[in-house]
């Protein structure tokens, strides 16, 4: 038998505003147009907030984290999102 603590559940570990998406997406329908529209973000911001949504809860699909970084990376040149955004995103990636 193991003692010791061994963290709660994955969903504490997520940040507000990955939160604050996810509340939303009941209320969308899971529509990720009308989340980006409800938060004032673009629609690949919100599409990366929930890839790493999911990467955070340990459900991100295999292969997800190549195509998550250039995802971002790209986002990023693009002016898409902040360096601080991207730097969350990217994290563990």
């Amino acid at each position: 038998m193991q003692e010791g603590y061994f963290g709660g559940p994955p969903s504490e570990r997520l940040e507000k505003d990955q939160i604050d998406s996810l509340i939303e997406f009941p209320k969308s329908v899971g529509n990720f147009p009308d989340i980006a529209r409800e938060l004032g973000l673009s629609f690949p911001t919100v599409k990366a907030r929930f890839h790493a949504i999911l990467k955070t809860m340990g459900i991100a699909p295999e292969g997800a984290e190549r195509t998550e970084v250039a995802d971002i990376l790209n986002m990023l040149e693009k002016g898409e999102i902040t360096v601080d955004e991207a730097e969350r995103s990217l994290e563990g990636a």
